[in-house]
């Protein structure tokens, strides 16, 4: 199963970008706009520690300290499009964060939602660790917006583009939302979560979370600190670390219109609730 989803991946996202960038190179050139991943960024502004958003060079993949396909894979096609980039073909690449539920309706796939699952496992155990964790929420109508704002203007250059919150809140705030919803979340410590985490049933609809964060031995924070974006703003909190200059220049007001962490889960939580997710969960 795992070597089949590790195929899948190296089949979509690298050797599907590859198949694209052949096609906008043959006979007409065409424009490439590829949506890549804020995960993968592991380079920083040397003047200001922020996050930068230049291309990388191919041995920045050593940085990505855990070792997980989709981020390699990401990584990679990445470099492709840089590549091809460097040959002259026109490129541009949104690396998104976190993509959240509609921003009207809240309505996403729950059950494929790594996202979703995580925020019902907190209702469900009633609890949630209580180390700080940026939460890079974005609503696919903002990506929306970023992309056809960005690639489809002339005036807007080539190159990286980093469309995440430019002053993310912690991911603590689920706590306030569970009791706006009428259920307690209470902030424990890591060993703590972990534990109540190896009680849930095998056959449960949280069981992927249990394998991934206890069976693997390997915890969401500390994938989350392996990631070299969240590892700085982590270890740095330096305050613009995660504000695009770019986005700023370009799409003027688009940060400031971005929606808070604490509003995206409010209405995707509740978009959950109405479909019948907390019954299917056992909250």
């Amino acid at each position: 199963m795992r070597n089949r989803c590790l195929n899948s991946i190296r089949n979509v996202n690298v050797l599907g970008t590859k198949r694209v960038l052949e096609f906008a190179a043959n006979v007409k050139t065409k424009h490439v706009f590829y949506a890549s991943s804020s995960v993968i960024a592991t380079t920083f502004n040397v003047e200001d520690g922020s996050l930068s958003e230049n291309w990388q060079d191919d041995n920045a993949i050593d940085t990505l300290s855990y070792n997980n396909g989709y981020i390699i894979s990401k990584f990679i096609s990445e470099q492709l499009v840089k590549k091809a980039w460097s040959r002259g073909l026109p490129c541009k690449s949104l690396r998104f964060g976190l993509v959240a539920g509609d921003g009207i309706t809240g309505e996403l796939d729950i059950l494929s939602s790594h996202y979703m699952i995580r925020l019902l496992a907190f209702l469900k155990l009633g609890c949630m660790s209580d180390i700080p964790m940026p939460a890079l929420l974005i609503t696919p109508n903002a990506c929306s917006e970023a992309l056809v704002r960005i690639c489809f203007n002339e005036k807007v250059p080539h190159g990286v583009y980093n469309v995440i919150p430019s002053r993310p809140q912690l991911e603590q705030v689920f706590v306030t939302v569970a009791e706006e919803i009428g259920v307690q979340v209470e902030l424990v410590s890591l060993s703590d979560f972990l534990q109540r985490m190896r009680m849930e049933r095998d056959d449960s609809p949280i069981a992927p979370l249990k394998r991934i964060y206890t069976e693997d031995g390997t915890t969401l924070v500390e994938i989350a600190r392996k990631i070299s974006s969240i590892q700085k703003w982590m270890d740095d909190s330096t305050p613009d670390f995660f504000v695009s200059k770019k986005l700023t220049e370009f799409l003027p007001g688009f940060l400031d219109a971005m929606e808070t962490t604490i509003d995206i889960m409010r209405r995707d939580i509740r978009f959950a609730k109405k479909s019948g997710a907390f019954e299917m969960i056992g909250i």
